[in-house]
């Protein structure tokens, strides 16, 4: 508890109770250092103590200022300046704990067998480590039998290192479970969920042997029979989309997490990109509307949007309320879900005047005024002033507004953002970009375009729709190579997948396809080849980057391919919201055959393709609803094709 008014301002404060009741109104601010509250009237016998809990009936203002509203408190108190104060961290001192006691203890490993284990028996100071082949997420199902009063701990890691796991991570906190076993035999399991590769199994203390049997892990996951399906004859794409699979499968719950063994968060940014891909690959929009709607009911009053939900932590982030804007519209256009648009649409609106409240006023870009930096990406982009990856990405978000509102038939607010974002792109174009370079400068501050010239603002540029169409080719051909390792301009250790989706969005947009699909099986396919399971937080090619304890083994925002192996190369796209009409333009180059099924709201649509002997592709296309498909296939091609559809099938263009 802090004071707040009185003799002094430190971590304690000081009252005098009188005789009788006393009124006490306790002003608290809670943020991630904070211990909570705790109140202790010295020299009171219990006994003699009452204390009464309740709402009030007629709560003074100060209540009313600080309790129903969901922005931070500091944001509006005005009168209060907590960055002056005494702060005390809670959260970094000594551990003193079971975690902490094992980090002392040696542990080394005397033998290692691939032996799937259904028995085991270990006497104290013994342990076992048993390796589930990949990173999963669920709770530990263990038979136990021994000695009442034995002790067993369970650790967890995504890592092994020389035979051992950590049961203190810096990041991922602790990774320990403590048994005391009873006489009789029990099956011990979590009431959480454990996120590991490894499970580790320690006898600390027992009076003779410990007996353990039959471990497993209970998930909760989609049926089978709902999700997409895709093979092909390449076997790399065929891995990276099974990885893709389990990856999203550990990290959506019951929310989209960004790591299930760390932060286990819900960050727009990351929770946008595993929407996307979860649509097709797990067959299901649940979780996707579930999250757009907590984050809208999170809205502030000013129209922010926070950038983790659920969380009791504020993150401002400027950048990242714009990913909720794209990941609207496609969720929209996958599902036709007006129920959802309805819950939606002022929450949209609200925002996109709240980032014209922040816009310079006379530039009506957005500035360096959003009280934090902008994410972008974790590389070392030059952030001053006016940002060009941040204005790209609110480019970006007015067009997919435009496109709602069209959807939602308000026309006179479709072209006002759509407008807004036309005059953005001629502004950042004027302020940024370097006609001799053929680049985006990375920001605009004090005066005059900055020196730095990013891969990631780039991207970023072409992603926001920011260059005048002539230059789209020109900043592609200067930041890429036609081969690996693909990047022209230097990339370090933390290049992640996470910006990797912004090249596949570009690309594909640029009808790059092939060329994307090259990327994808360089990039994913050489994280699988160094041992990926599930993928990582980090990983570069070029510089052969091996996970280190300070990054995760399972990191939702990897997913991106399996948004493509639908749209690109099985080549099924909505072309009306809620697949009502679909485009089918398959990318034969890569492939020889495709067998793949895409999950609709309205059903199944089926797409199977094979080469032939012609050059051509032999195509099979089924669905269990009413469809129309709109060929985008090259005439040559088709002239050396043959079709075979189901009854529910409409061609509506030549194929």
């Amino acid at each position: 508890m802090t004071c707040l008014e009185g003799i002094e301002s430190n971590s304690h404060c000081h009252a005098q109770i009188q005789q009788g009741w006393n009124n006490v109104i306790v002003i608290y601010y809670g943020d991630h250092n904070s211990a909570g509250i705790t109140i202790n009237f010295h020299n009171f016998p219990a006994a003699e103590m009452q204390a009464v809990q309740k709402p009030a009936e007629e709560p003074t203002l100060g209540w009313k200022l600080a309790g129903p509203l969901l922005i931070p408190f500091s944001h509006i108190s005005g009168l209060l300046n907590f960055d002056q104060m005494q702060q005390v961290s809670y959260h970094n001192l000594r551990p003193c704990d079971t975690s902490a006691y094992l980090m002392s203890l040696d542990f080394t490993p005397s033998s290692v067998t691939e032996e799937p284990l259904g028995f085991l028996e270990l006497s104290s100071s013994e342990y076992v480590i048993l390796d589930l082949g990949k990173c999963a997420s669920g709770t530990p199902l263990i038979t136990f039998s021994g000695n009442s009063g034995d002790i067993i701990d369970i650790i967890y890691g995504e890592l092994s290192i020389d035979g051992k796991l950590l049961p203190l991570h810096s990041n991922h906190g602790r990774q320990s479970d403590t048994i005391i076993l009873p006489q009789e035999e029990i099956t011990w399991s979590t009431q959480n969920t454990r996120s590991f590769r490894y499970l580790a199994i320690h006898v600390r203390d027992a009076k003779e042997s410990c007996f353990i049997k039959n471990p497993a892990l209970r998930v909760i996951g989609v049926q089978e029979e709902m999700k997409g399906k895709f093979s092909s004859n390449d076997e790399i794409i065929n891995g990276i989309y099974q990885v893709g699979l389990q990856t999203l499968e550990s990290c959506s719950k019951y929310n989209f997490v960004d790591t299930p063994s760390g932060d286990a968060c819900q960050y727009i940014a990351d929770a946008a990109i595993q929407a996307m891909a979860s649509l097709q690959t797990m067959g299901t929009d649940t979780l996707s509307r579930k999250a757009l709607i907590e984050f809208a009911t999170q809205q502030f009053e000013t129209g922010e949007i926070p950038g983790a939900c659920p969380s009791d932590i504020y993150f401002n982030i400027p950048d990242y309320p714009l990913h909720w804007v794209k990941w609207l519209q496609k969720h929209l256009l996958y599902t036709d879900d007006r129920d959802l648009l309805e819950i939606c649409l002022p929450t949209l609106g609200h925002l996109m005047d709240y980032y014209n409240s922040l816009a310079l006023p006379e530039l009506e870009v957005l500035g360096g005024n959003l009280g934090e930096l902008c994410f972008l990406d974790h590389e070392d982009i030059d952030r001053q002033g006016i940002v060009t990856g941040l204005n790209a990405l609110y480019c970006r978000a007015l067009h997919s507004a435009a496109w709602i509102f069209d959807y939602a038939n308000i026309p006179d607010s479709a072209s006002t953002v759509r407008n807004r974002a036309k005059h953005v792109a001629k502004t950042i174009r004027d302020l940024c970009w370097n006609e001799d370079r053929g680049l985006f400068a990375d920001c605009y501050a004090n005066s005059q375009r900055s020196e730095s010239y990013t891969l990631h603002t780039n991207v970023l540029a072409m992603y926001g729709s920011l260059p005048n169409p002539g230059d789209y080719n020109t900043i592609f051909d200067n930041i890429f190579l036609e081969e690996s390792p693909y990047f022209k301009l230097p990339t370090t250790n933390l290049l992640n997948p996470f910006f990797n989706y912004f090249v596949l969005e570009t690309a594909f947009g640029l009808n790059k396809r092939e060329w994307a699909i090259d990327f994808i099986k360089w990039y994913w396919g050489d994280m699988i080849k160094a041992g990926a399971s599930t993928w990582w937080e980090f990983f570069n090619p070029t510089l052969k980057t091996t996970p280190t304890l300070n990054s995760s083994l399972c990191h939702g925002y990897g997913v991106s391919p399996n948004i493509y192996v639908f749209t690109d190369i099985a080549g099924i796209r909505p072309a009306a919201p809620g697949y009502k009409q679909v485009y089918f333009n398959p990318l034969p180059g890569p492939v020889e055959w495709v067998k793949s099924k895409i999950p609709t709201p309205h059903g199944y649509i089926s797409v199977d393709w094979v080469t032939n002997r012609d050059g051509g592709l032999d195509i099979e296309i089924k669905a269990n609803y009413e469809v129309d498909v709109i060929s985008q296939l090259p005439e040559d091609l088709v002239a050396v094709s043959t079709v075979h559809v189901s009854e529910e099938i409409n061609i509506i263009s030549d194929l």
